[in-house]
This record gives structure tokens, sequence and C-alpha cells, in this order.
């Protein structure tokens, strides 16, 4: 059985070598583990969603002292938290590269245009 923590079971032959994949870098990691620092919105949405599920679930425990309920509503709440945060991010960040696009294409035809026109003779 393959235990993604042990790295002295590993063969060369499991060994990832350095790659770019979507922007993302593997080195020497086993295959399917990244480096999940490196993924656009992941560590705020992380954070934010630890944060957020911690407070939900010590709100809820203040208010019934029912232990169980509020780490459910603490775990619920995190996974809520992240996978919101996670698509707004994303999104916004979909749409902003978008516009740059759009901005670039813009640009690019209007440099197009500008050379493709002949140049004007004046009578002197």
């Amino acid at each position: 059985q393959f235990n993604p923590f042990n790295t002295d079971a590993m063969e060369p032959s499991e060994e990832a070598e350095i790659s770019e994949s979507n922007g993302l870098e593997i080195e020497n990691s086993p295959k399917g583990f990244r480096n999940v620092s490196k993924i656009p919105c992941f560590r705020s949405s992380l954070i934010y969603g630890i944060w957020g599920g911690a407070a939900v679930g010590v709100l809820w425990y203040m208010k019934t002292k029912v232990l169980l309920k509020a780490c459910n509503l603490a775990v619920y709440g995190f996974a809520t938290i992240s996978l919101v945060l996670w698509e707004v991010c994303r999104f916004k960040n979909a749409k902003k590269r978008l516009e740059l696009k759009r901005i670039a294409e813009t640009m690019n035809r209007m440099q197009k245009d500008k050379s493709n026109e002949e140049p004007k003779i004046t009578d002197t």
C-alpha cells in the first residue's frame, strides 16, 4: 500500500522530476502531490476558512454548550467558507485575466491599424 509520507520506501520510478504543470512545480514528491502554496487563492481561502470555522464552533458552543454539535458546525463552517472564498477568488482572477486579454487584443489591433495607415504626403 502506498504511503505518501514514507519517502524512504519510494523507488526512483515513483519520484517526480521537476516539471511545470499548470504553473505548479512538482519537486521530488510522490506523484499527485503538488506545492499547494503556489496555487492561486488556496492560502487565503484556507486561512479564512480555518478562522471562520473556529469562530462558528466557538460561538455555537458558547450559545448551546453542546460540544459535539459545535465541532460539527466548526467543520461545516470551515468547509463552506473555504469553498465559497475559493470560488469567489478564482472567479475574480478569471475575470481579471479576461479583461487583461481584451485590453491586450485592443492594443494589438490599434497598433496594427496604426502601422497599416499609409503615410500622408503633404504639399509644401
